[in-house]
């Protein structure tokens, strides 16, 4: 959690954001039960399973499979 703090601290995650991620989340989405992804405007979300591991940046990679 101190992760995404972090980030939104740099300025590197705008909170303006957040709001389309806690839709998302609400939704109770069907995740993998390994490492997954889920791109939104501006960040990708990561997971393992039915957690929220982190949140990447454009640039930055992710692994494991996309969910849409």
């Amino acid at each position: 959690m101190f992760h995404w703090i972090q980030l939104v601290r740099d300025r590197a995650l705008s909170l303006t954001r957040m709001p389309r991620l806690s839709e998302w989340v609400n939704e109770n989405p069907e995740v993998p039960p390994d490492r997954w992804f889920k791109k939104f405007s501006g960040m990708t979300v990561c997971g393992g399973g039915s957690l929220v591991k982190t949140f990447l940046l454009p640039y930055q990679a992710a692994t494991g499979k996309e969910v849409l």
